[in-house]
């Protein structure tokens, strides 16, 4: 029998989560912010619009998301200077430390994950990855993470 992409990519998502939760949980988060503080960190001064609308979340879920990483000190809300109704988020210096470890620390598993593949073959899968799934379709920077 063969095995479905969907069983392939839900098994790779729970890796990486296994991966991630121990790096998170002993700083009081989840795995599901953690996309929020690399959003916020990759495109410091965005509104938590651009970061609902990237992470295709609804309005509700990303105001509560934004919120607590605000109480636990990794966000900070600033007033546009130019548009006071707008309010931009940012990394506080507690975010930044966190952003930086979970960049390293995403890195070591792609680099791990990644190790039986060639160099070639990397390409090779972020090739067809980006035919699935174009980053140009989900509005996002080149990402780094």
């Amino acid at each position: 029998m063969k095995t479905s992409i969907a069983l392939r990519i839900t098994l790779l998502r729970r890796n990486i989560v296994t991966c991630c939760a121990p790096h998170l949980q002993s700083r009081g988060l989840s795995t599901g912010l953690l996309y929020y503080l690399l959003y916020v960190g990759r495109n410091p001064g965005c509104t938590s619009s651009e970061v609902g609308k990237f992470l295709q979340m609804d309005a509700g879920y990303t105001a509560h998301a934004v919120s607590k990483l605000i109480q636990e000190g990794f966000l900070e809300r600033r007033r546009d200077e130019k548009d006071r109704r707008v309010q931009r988020l940012y990394l506080t210096e507690k975010g930044q430390i966190l952003f930086a470890d979970s960049r390293a620390m995403l890195e070591s598993w792609g680099e791990q994950t990644m190790s039986g593949l060639s160099g070639e073959e990397v390409e090779q899968l972020n090739a067809l990855l980006q035919k699935i799934v174009p980053v140009a379709q989900m509005e996002f920077p080149d990402p780094a993470w």
